[in-house]
């Protein structure tokens, strides 16, 4: 490959990057902002209260 081939596949690969860790951070920001409203949500629906909030318990109570 030429100097200019590398060249142009370098620039390709960093704007992909910019433009994914774009989407990662706006993304990110916006589940941690949604996260405290979507958990008072689940909580606040009936048989809620049932649950210890492990998904896998440790103990299966016997």
């Amino acid at each position: 490959m030429e100097q200019e081939d590398w060249i142009q596949h370098l620039a390709e690969i960093r704007k992909r990057l910019i433009i994914v860790a774009g989407w990662f951070t706006a993304t990110l920001c916006a589940g941690l902002y949604l996260s405290p409203a979507l958990l008072r949500y689940i909580k606040s629906q009936p048989g809620a209260g049932r649950s210890s909030g492990m998904f896998f318990p440790l103990r299966t109570g016997r």
